[in-house]
């Protein structure tokens, strides 16, 4: 049996709707992109000056435990931890949006900004950057997509403001409980979320987190097609850093203004390497000189820490557009791991940090 095609009232009306549709999605992905270059565009106004320096993170010879002679240097081990625990924070994503899932054929677009705490007074941030501020800022672009059973996958790319490293990260939420509204309605949507995020940018520096977050939210209608979702969230945070081969010594041309000594000899200087037998040829694997300062070629230890967060937060929906914020904190804060070079003045324990998240975004 053929067919019948569609009455033209029916087809126009559906025309219409794919082309609300699409100006939708086109003005949400030029929303987004704009934001996003824009937050970049704010973050190079002090570019690199909270870049961490980790050739600065040391002791001199024969003091703070250092068992070198004076002319040479040893890892600061605990300014290392504390910077890379900071920054870690900085890194990790924060909670943006509700529990509840957009459903199968749900896509999400949303940019965030987030800011957080750091002790720029503090030697690891005074000496291990440039010139750092009291807080780390930190833009996002998420794109998120729905899947049949509660699921969501999403995909990050961010960018630290002030410093040269961007982050990529990869989510899965799971929307347990989600959808009461009558008989048992007052029970909030529940889910479970877990990411991974992983920096780039720095040469001598990887971090990576993962979270597991435990998320609840309810939504509640106020009227003219606005909804607001109140949130609460519980985040395990795991952190992970590890260097590279850091020169201790980097020699003047390598170490930023202001901040060189006279201990700042390259290695390679130092070595004095034999001349090639041909030109052209690449000098011999050899020192003519005493090649002493690669003894201050050294590799941080890796670190791994565990943090416990709570998120309180909300979001705004009007229509495809959706608004939130949230404030972050810890509630438990881990112990230094690297052996203390002052146990009389330092603190045992790391600093708990804050971090509040603003977004903005649109569902389709």
């Amino acid at each position: 049996m053929r067919r019948l095609p569609a009455p033209r009232g029916q087809r126009a009306a559906s025309i219409q709707s794919n082309c609300v549709a699409s100006r939708r999605l086109l003005a949400s992905i030029t929303l987004a992109c704009g934001l996003f270059v824009g937050g970049l565009c704010v973050g190079t106004a002090r570019a690199d000056s909270m870049d961490p320096i980790l050739s600065r993170l040391r002791t001199v010879g024969g003091r703070g435990g250092c068992a070198q002679s004076p002319d040479r240097f040893c890892k600061n081990a605990e300014q290392f931890e504390r910077l890379v625990s900071e920054l870690g924070v900085a890194l990790a994503p924060p909670m943006s949006s509700p529990a509840a899932s957009d459903g199968a054929s749900g896509l999400g677009l949303a940019l965030d900004t987030t800011i957080t705490s750091v002790d720029a007074n503090a030697a690891h941030w005074q000496g291990g950057t440039l010139s750092p501020d009291p807080v780390l800022v930190w833009t996002h672009a998420t794109l998120r997509k729905g899947l049949p059973f509660g699921l969501e996958v999403g995909t990050t790319i961010g960018r630290g403001h002030a410093t040269s490293l961007w982050s990529l990260g990869l989510s899965l939420k799971w929307a347990i409980i989600e959808g009461f509204r009558t008989g048992v309605g007052a029970l909030p949507d529940v889910a479970l979320q877990a990411t991974t995020t992983r920096s780039m940018g720095l040469d001598d520096l990887t971090l990576a987190t993962h979270s597991l977050d435990l998320l609840l939210s309810k939504p509640l209608h106020v009227g003219r097609g606005y909804r607001i979702a109140p949130m609460l969230g519980v985040q395990l945070l795991f952190l992970e850093a590890e260097s590279g081969l850091v020169d201790l010594t980097p020699g003047p041309e390598d170490t930023p203004d202001g901040m060189q000594t006279v201990e700042d000899v390259d290695a390679f200087e130092g070595c004095k390497p034999g001349a090639p037998e041909r030109p052209g040829e690449a000098a011999p694997l050899s020192c003519t000189g005493d090649g002493a300062d690669f003894s201050n070629n050294v590799q941080f230890d890796d670190v791994e820490q565990v943090r416990v967060r709570l998120f309180i937060g909300g979001q705004l929906q009007f229509g495809i557009w959706r608004f939130s914020t949230s404030l972050g904190l810890d509630l438990l804060a881990p112990e230094l791991q690297a052996q203390r070079s002052n146990s009389a003045t330092s603190d045992p324990r790391l600093g708990r940090q804050i971090a509040f998240t603003l977004a903005a975004g649109a569902v389709l």
